[in-house]
């Protein structure tokens, strides 16, 4: 993406954040729980340091770029079983580009596994509240 097209995105980003409606509240709540659930867990796991710096910050990108594309998503009214799919298909690129960057950063297959499974964890709590959310309307 060139940089114009990312100051665009930015600037879109930020409106939706300054006048979002309830569901994007509700999406940015929970994705800001997942960030820190998701960090918390490589933090336990690599130390402060360059490798968990660039973790963190490849994590952060991909995490909140799916929030992202939830919240332009939810810009409109959205009928519950479309935003059940959307979530879902957000969710699975998600882990597939999370799992792929802690495979890279955790190369001992125990400690990729632990690490995934605290990861995955995590996601499925924070995502099945906002499934919920979804579900009950």
């Amino acid at each position: 993406m060139n940089m114009q097209n990312q100051q665009k995105e930015a600037a879109n980003v930020d409106h939706i954040i300054n006048n979002a409606n309830e569901e994007q509240l509700m999406v940015m709540e929970k994705w800001s729980r997942l960030v820190g659930k998701v960090l918390s867990n490589i933090e336990i796991a690599l130390p402060e340091g360059r490798q968990y710096t660039i973790l963190k910050r490849l994590l952060n990108d991909i995490i909140y770029g799916a929030r992202n594309n939830l919240l332009f998503f939810f810009g409109r009214e959205v009928e519950n079983q479309a935003a059940l799919d959307k979530i879902k298909e957000e969710v699975e690129n998600m882990i597939v580009q999370i799992d792929t960057k802690l495979e890279m950063a955790f190369p001992q297959s125990n400690q990729q596994r632990a690490v995934k499974a605290s990861v995955q964890a995590s996601i499925e709590e924070v995502v099945s509240d906002v499934v919920i959310y979804f579900s009950e309307e």
